[in-house]
Parts: structure tokens; sequence; C-alpha cells
């Protein structure tokens, strides 16, 4: 996968970052998983967690998905369509000595709604 900085890119949205800063901050998952926005730009978005004990199964190992001290999650959209796009996402894991090193890998197909289709759910109490 490309590092995801598609020279001359130009966003559809031009409020695209403020529109998927919302989409993470109003994802309950996401922030009861302490997912944070890192950067992000025409066709790609990078998102980060550090891993804390709420991570850990009950036997004090970490969660299969967090694994690392801290995990950096790329996606970027390969194929844009008007009812189907495919996006790749690679998964790095940051080590103790601040090397990354890739533990996934994914291809997906993901299907394109139409925006007036699309809503965000209020943030419960519980989650923030």
């Amino acid at each position: 996968m490309a590092d995801g900085r598609t020279a001359g890119a130009v966003a559809p949205n031009p409020e695209y970052r403020g529109t998927i800063v919302r989409a993470i901050e109003a994802s309950p998952f996401l922030v009861e998983n302490g997912i944070r926005f890192v950067d992000c730009g025409p066709g790609w978005c990078e998102a980060s967690v550090a891993m804390t004990p709420r991570h850990l199964q009950h036997t004090g190992v970490p969660h299969a998905g967090i694994v690392a001290k801290r995990l950096v999650c790329r996606a970027q959209i390969v194929e844009p369509g008007r009812r189907v796009s495919f996006v790749e996402s690679s998964i790095e894991a940051e080590l103790e000595n601040g090397e990354r090193r890739l533990v996934a890998r994914a291809t997906v197909t993901l299907s394109v709604l139409p925006r007036e289709r699309v809503r965000f759910l209020p943030t419960s109490p519980e989650t923030t």
C-alpha cells in the first residue's frame, strides 16, 4: 500500500477533515477504546490507540486487537466509486524501541451510502 498521501489529490468535500474528526469522536466504539484521530488527507485517514489496562483480558494479557504499546491504523481508498469503494488498510505496532512493525493488512469492499442516508448517533454520557 502507498503511504496514503496521494500527491495532488482533491477531496470532493472540502470540509472532509472536520467530517472525519466528528465521525471518529461520535463513534462510541472508537471513543470507548481510546482510538484517536492522527491525520488525514483526500482518500486516507490515520488513527492510533495507546494500550492501557482496559485493553487487557481477564488473564492480564492484551487483547489480540491491541498487542503493542501503540497501534497505528491507516486506511486508504484505492478505488472510489459511486456505490462501492475498495479500501486498503494496514495496522502497524509501535514497539517499545519506537520501531513500527506491520501486524495486519486488509483489503475491503465498502458500500457507499448517499450522503442524505448517513447519520451520526449521539454519543452517550457513558462513553465520554
